[in-house]
């Protein structure tokens, strides 16, 4: 995933299209549910995030919104990881 947005982007951008990705690490969410009903693996999902919580939806929309914004209007090409310090980790 880290690698698509720039073939996407270069032939674009003198367009105007923007084309960037995000890269979420657990979202509390109604599909996530039934992984995060099971007691291990949640301690083993919150043991390996260094900051020891899930995402909440909102969170990850604010990142789309911003991208999607005039506020993001130079960026293009990017991947951002939104997972908790995963790949910090």
């Amino acid at each position: 995933v880290r690698g698509l947005p720039q073939p996407g982007a270069l032939p674009c951008a003198d367009q105007g299209v923007r084309v960037n990705c995000r890269g979420p690490g657990v979202v509390k969410t109604g599909m996530t549910a039934p992984i995060l009903s099971d007691e291990q693996t949640t301690a083993w999902l919150l043991g390996i995030t260094p900051m020891k919580r899930f995402a909440e939806p909102e969170e990850i929309a604010k990142l789309i919104v911003f991208l999607c914004s005039d506020d993001a209007g130079y960026m293009t090409g990017g991947y951002y990881p939104i997972d908790g310090g995963w790949l910090a980790g």
